[in-house]
């Protein structure tokens, strides 16, 4: 207390702690805050200090005399005016303490052998701090064998029941009168209207019921319309994209073709990155190749084709069919297809060095076509040809051998590719018919 003071608590010549006042004239206003008094919390964990005070400028008016003292915080702030502690001799102080890790508390029973050697008092817990704590519904000195005593709800009229409270030991119950019913946990109604409630919640909950069934069977049949929509959709396009005649053209050829398997669009969408436009690695009047990866890491080429009439649409099917019936080192392998979109893709093997046309007539610096390449891939054209005509199963004609259709592999090795317009002929068949718009192509 006092003015122009600045107090310290010391320990060991270390000062841990302290405050300061300042004067003014103008009255006290029964506040601790700096000015005319100051106050300061004594820091955890010290066991001893000492109190010095010094004046700030010895030749202000210290408006009196100047001391210090231990009291309770709580006490010290209610006083209705702080000045007249002057007049005490002594105030009143309260020593916290406790034990670090060493909690022990027991229930309700005084019958527990432990409890002489507990800790804390009967009814009580411990904190998260280690202290000792009355439980929930009792009051008192946690640390006193019976210092946690039962507080009656009822009679200091702190509990929520409607009519009837009845004291228990640490908590309360509720109850109502004759003619009333009990109405959730703390509530009472008329019995009549319990039973018009009781019908009401009944409804309520079976009309909410009923809702939520609607709202789920409306959501399903929407989902099964919508499924059946899918369905048809794709059984049209796969009918429209001619997957009914690759089933004829497939059982018409007597088992030579091997099974060509049908991706799903979530395969190839996934494979081509949702066909991005950079992955595409050429466009023209049949279609749309992106390059592309199946799950199981093989490249391929993706072709989005176009058909536009139903000339086109046999030349895609004829396609279809005739890879599915050549394995040969030097034609471009088909895996696979996907007919049920509005546009068919058909799935090849990836050939990375692009087409013979590329070098013949854009020579590449980096890779000459030399005369003995040149030679190779006639052998190489030459001997899948032959093949065509003489080896496999059933007679095929390209009918369309250019040097646009001969793609080269990473060892540039030629590979035929693009049998839309070819024809299959029987074997007994001695002749062929060619359509007006067969042309002969050498390669060079």
């Amino acid at each position: 207390m006092g003015c122009n003071n600045l107090a310290f608590m010391t320990k060991m010549g270390s000062n841990v702690g302290g405050c300061i006042s300042f004067c003014n004239r103008t009255g006290e206003d029964n506040s601790c805050y700096g000015i005319n008094c100051c106050q300061s919390t004594i820091p955890p964990y010290l066991w001893n200090f000492s109190t010095s005070l010094t004046t700030i400028n010895p030749s202000t008016d210290t408006r009196g005399c100047k001391y210090a003292f231990i009291a309770d915080q709580s006490w010290f702030m209610n006083l209705p005016n702080i000045y007249n502690v002057r007049e005490r001799e002594q105030v009143p102080a309260v020593l916290n303490w406790k034990l670090e890790d060493f909690c022990f508390s027991f229930g309700s029973s005084t019958n527990d052998t432990r409890h002489n050697s507990s800790v804390c008092g009967i009814n009580t817990e411990c904190t998260n701090q280690s202290l000792c704590a009355c439980k929930k519904g009792y009051e008192g000195n946690p640390y006193l064998p019976h210092g946690c005593r039962d507080i009656n709800e009822c009679a200091i009229n702190k509990h929520y029941c409607q009519q009837i409270c009845h004291n228990l030991p640490g908590n309360y119950t509720c109850s109502c009168k004759h003619g009333y019913e009990a109405f959730g946990s703390y509530s009472c109604m008329d019995a009549a209207n319990v039973k018009k409630a009781s019908i009401i919640l009944a409804i309520a909950t079976c009309g909410g019921l009923g809702v939520l069934l609607l709202l789920a069977g409306t959501w399903w049949l929407c989902k099964v319309i919508e499924g059946r929509k899918i369905r048809k959709l794709k059984a049209k396009n796969f009918e429209r994209n001619g997957g009914l005649l690759l089933h004829q053209q497939v059982s018409s050829s007597e088992g030579n073709v091997d099974t060509t398997k049908l991706f799903t669009s979530k395969e190839l969408e996934m494979a081509t990155d949702h066909y991005n436009k950079d992955r595409i690695l050429g466009q023209g009047g049949q279609g749309t190749v992106y390059k592309g990866m199946l799950t199981d890491g093989r490249i391929v080429a993706v072709k989005k084709s176009k058909i536009e009439d139903e000339s086109k649409q046999e030349q895609f099917i004829n396609e279809v069919v005739l890879l599915s019936m050549i394995n040969h080192r030097n034609i471009v392998k088909l895996h696979g297809c996907f007919l049920e979109t509005d546009v068919p893709l058909l799935v090849y093997e990836f050939i990375p060095n692009g087409t013979l046309y590329e070098y013949i007539h854009d020579h590449n610096e980096d890779f000459p076509l030399t005369w003995d390449i040149r030679v190779r891939v006639a052998i190489e054209i030459a001997g899948a040809l032959f093949f065509l005509h003489s080896a496999a199963s059933v007679p095929i004609y390209h009918r369309d051998i250019k040097s646009a259709n001969i793609l080269l592999d990473e060892k540039y090795r030629a590979k035929m590719a693009d049998f839309g317009t070819s024809k299959s002929i029987a074997i007994d068949q001695t002749h062929l018919t060619l359509q007006q718009e067969y042309k002969v192509h050498l390669v060079t």
